[in-house]
């Protein structure tokens, strides 16, 4: 076999390889979207209250923070969140709205925050650090 075949037929196998590990990646994706789906939809199922006529004095820097709190601890998160992940950039409001609840799904693994999402005092200050790190 000539040394041209080797090279081809080498190549054709890495390229194989690569393939089979792009597939494999995505389905892995696919497989933590639809779960982080399940997990977002038992935890709305579960709130029993409506955030959008909550008081707003109720939901002012008070953790944990969650859809529908407001203030400075929120508008933090949000800055760090825009560190962390800068496509799609939130705005910087201080309003944990859905904007802000998307960008905390999707730009942190589920062990910085609790399901819901909420975020703790504690997790929003590792939230903090890790956007201070980049």
């Amino acid at each position: 076999m000539s040394n041209r075949k080797k090279i081809v037929i080498a190549v054709s196998i890495v390229l194989l390889i690569v393939i089979i590990l792009v597939i494999r990646r995505n389905r892995k994706r696919k497989e933590g979207s639809n779960e982080l789906n399940k997990q977002l939809a038992a935890a709305e199922q579960s709130n029993t209250s409506n955030p959008l006529t909550s008081s707003s004095e109720a939901n002012y820097n008070v953790f944990p923070l969650m859809f529908g709190s407001k203030g400075d601890n929120v508008l933090r998160l949000q800055r760090a969140l825009n560190k962390i992940s800068p496509e799609n950039k939130i705005t910087e409001d201080g309003d944990f709205g859905n904007g802000t609840r998307l960008k905390l799904i999707t730009s942190l693994p589920t062990s910085m925050y609790s399901l819901g999402p909420k975020v703790t005092e504690v997790q929003l200050n590792a939230i903090i650090a890790k956007g201070n790190l980049i």
